[in-house]
């Protein structure tokens, strides 16, 4: 691509390289996301097994089981801003993908117009 005039194939190889990226982050969320389903029921099961393990009132056995499992529900937090973020960086994708192929037809049709013999110099 040169300058900010763009072929028809520039166009094309970009897409097709958006095609990829997109193909990957695809990949890599559902890798992401089963790591965070792991890690949020670890959580679960921790913070069950420290809530029965533990003595006094509901909101003091409450605020005992949140302390005692702060790693697990922190890790399952960060893993579920990991899978969220990965959704935003493909919804940006899409994005740039569905502006390129608009781009891609500007340019095809700019090219069928320079093709013809209409000129609009000749009205």
């Amino acid at each position: 691509m040169t300058g900010d005039h763009m072929t028809v194939m520039d166009v094309m190889n970009h897409l097709r390289d958006l095609s990829k990226e997109l193909d990957s982050l695809v990949r890599k969320i559902g890798d992401e996301d089963k790591i965070a389903t792991v890690l949020r029921e670890e959580y679960l099961r921790a913070y069950a097994k420290t809530w029965r393990n533990s003595t006094g009132s509901v909101e003091a056995r409450k605020q005992i089981t949140i302390s005692f499992t702060e790693k697990e529900r922190l890790a399952a937090e960060i893993a579920d801003c990991v899978v969220r973020d990965l959704r935003r960086q493909i919804d940006a994708l899409k994005s740039r993908i569905e502006v390129g192929r608009s781009l891609g037809s500007a340019i095809k049709a700019e090219v069928a117009l320079t093709n013809t013999s209409f000129s609009p110099h000749g009205l």
